[in-house]
């Protein structure tokens, strides 16, 4: 383990990256793909995907210690989503649940703009601005479906969102960045969706208090937008300090002394130190 960046041997040309929880892969200019990481879907040092050449963005997902595994998908110039890696659940989205080494095309999707995925779940933002979602379609997280499991099945549109320009995805739930500066999610995670309930919804619906939104990172039950202003607002369960509201955690020996506690919020609090 080291302290200090190193530059990625072979990596020169890269113009969009993606980290998951074990892996890396990073899109060149030339539109190929090359991924890192764990030895078992990459390796120490970066290797080329085969069957892209064309692809314009990618995203790095799964986790080994988590229910599913290693998965990676990439948008193409032409508007398709090609998968590779663990297929449990159908994350792969090509109607299948076998794993696959090489990308699979991503069953109806034609006119992908941008991709996000979470560990057993993937959503392609549309050029129309709306999204449609595959995978474990559990706790309502993908949309469209309720919350019973369907693995394998084909990708269904998000209800409630007709003009997204970005998306993010956690394990709780899901956000679609809108065109007039609001935010919609939906999944699990009814904190983090500025609610009391329902404790898991199929439709986007908007999160209160958030407006002039310019773009969005969501993890696991908390969500944070960066505002025109330059500020960045969060909110959800505040555990590990994850809304940005302050403290300091103090250790003697590697045991914390005295750790503060963090609050969770429903409403968007502003990241402490931040304008």
């Amino acid at each position: 383990m080291s302290r200090t960046c190193s530059t990625v041997s072979g990596i020169g040309t890269a113009k969009a990256l993606s980290s998951g929880d074990d892996h890396v892969c990073a899109v060149l200019d030339d539109g190929t793909v090359q991924c890192w990481g764990d030895v078992r879907v990459a390796n120490s040092v970066p290797r080329t995907v085969s069957g892209l050449a064309d692809a314009v963005g990618v995203v790095a997902s799964g986790a080994f210690f988590s229910t599913g595994g290693l998965f990676s998908c990439a948008v193409l110039a032409d508007g398709g989503v090609r998968c590779w890696g663990d297929n449990r659940y159908g994350k792969l989205g090509n109607g299948s649940l076998s794993n696959s080494t090489t990308p699979v095309a991503v069953t109806g999707i034609s006119t992908a703009v941008a991709v996000a995925a979470s560990d057993d779940d993937a959503c392609a933002l549309l050029a129309d601005g709306t999204v449609a979602c595959w995978g474990q379609y559990s706790g309502g997280v993908l949309g469209g479906l309720g919350v019973t499991a369907v693995a394998g099945g084909p990708p269904v549109t998000v209800p409630g969102v007709s003009d997204a320009v970005a998306l993010a995805m956690s394990v709780t739930h899901s956000c679609a960045l809108r065109a007039d500066g609001t935010l919609v999610c939906w999944g699990g995670a009814a904190q983090a969706r500025g609610v009391t309930a329902p404790a898991n919804t199929t439709t986007a619906a908007p999160v209160p208090g958030l407006v002039d939104v310019v773009s969005i990172a969501v993890g696991d039950n908390f969500t944070c937008a960066r505002l025109a202003s330059g500020a960045v607002q969060c909110l959800g369960n505040g555990a590990n300090g994850v809304l940005g509201t302050g403290g300091q955690v103090f250790r003697v020996d590697g045991v914390v002394q005295n750790p503060p506690t963090y609050p969770s919020s429903l409403t968007p609090l502003n990241v402490v130190g931040l304008p």
